[in-house]
């Protein structure tokens, strides 16, 4: 999109807000919804904060962009969405196969270790991704049962979030 930001929080807040504008537009929740989604997220500004060097974010990162080759990852495609951010934003959602993710966490970390604030981002940024997808299932016409899950998705997280913060 071209956008800078002068903090990382602010980026976050941005892609919150055209979620929220983008779901809004199609009546999917009640307004209390989206004042709660706000509120977590301003809740927790400064863990968004901590993130003080931007590297390159994927920002579609699952198997499907992966080339692997004898168990290792060869190739990685599609870089269409990526932008400068929280490295550990790639995280927010599983990676398809059941055990993929914590394999890919354990290897990352051996390059990188996770910040002390991961499982707050990781939250806030699963949040944030089923917002999202409501969004874009809404604005291309994804199949109901797409819609559903990814609403289900959302609300769940959104219960969660007293368990979690």
């Amino acid at each position: 999109e071209g956008l800078q930001f002068e903090k990382w929080s602010d980026c976050v807040l941005h892609k919150l807000e055209e979620a929220i504008e983008g779901v809004q537009a199609s009546g999917l929740f009640e307004e209390q919804v989206y004042q709660q989604v706000r509120q977590i997220f301003e809740n927790h500004i400064e863990v968004l904060d901590t993130v003080q060097q931007a590297v390159l974010v994927h920002n579609d990162y699952h198997l499907g962009n992966m080339i692997v080759h004898q168990g290792h990852i060869a190739g990685i495609l599609d870089f269409e969405w990526c932008f400068a951010g929280d490295g550990e934003f790639d995280f927010r959602d599983s990676l398809t196969f059941e055990g993929v993710s914590e394999d890919m966490l354990q290897y990352y970390q051996q390059k990188r270790p996770l910040s002390a604030e991961f499982e707050v981002k990781n939250y806030l940024y699963r949040l944030l991704l089923y917002l999202q997808l409501c969004d874009l299932s809404n604005q291309h016409d994804w199949a109901e049962e797409s819609k559903k899950s990814y609403k289900e998705q959302f609300l769940g997280l959104l219960e969660q979030s007293f368990g979690v913060l």
